[in-house]
């Protein structure tokens, strides 16, 4: 998928073949593929946390002051599951909580879905600079 997008980018902007993809990416300010996973990911977990998805995935992901009942730093965090097989570690119950939790907590707590994804996008694009 990767070697499709990149030469997907390249055909659009006309570069040529062995051209680096990095500077291109950043002109037509497009995500890479683990960047779009990342992000809908993160409006899964968005959507979970503000209790918009069915009724289904209530109880899907534990939050970490719901095992620790003391104080802790990463009260808000979800607690990441245990994955012994790759499948279940790429499954969004182990990916969702560690995508969640490396997101700051000014986006996570904004008021609604689109400025969620708006700001989202902001921060993977920024990311493709460094």
């Amino acid at each position: 998928m990767h070697i499709l997008q990149k030469r997907a980018v390249r055909i659009i902007a006309g570069a040529p073949y062995s051209s680096h993809t990095r500077q291109i990416f950043q002109d037509l300010r497009v995500l890479k593929i683990d960047q779009i996973n990342k992000s809908q990911i993160c409006e899964f977990m968005f959507r979970f946390t503000n209790n918009l998805l069915p009724p289904a995935f209530k109880d899907y992901f534990l939050c970490v002051s719901d095992v620790h009942a003391h104080y802790t730093r990463a009260r808000d965090d979800y607690r990441t599951g245990f994955a012994r097989t790759n499948s279940r570690r790429f499954s969004i119950k182990c990916t969702g909580p560690a995508a969640w939790n490396s997101l700051s907590l000014d986006i996570r707590k904004l008021p609604n879905l689109y400025l969620f994804k708006t700001s989202l996008r902001k921060i993977l694009l920024e990311s493709q600079l460094v």
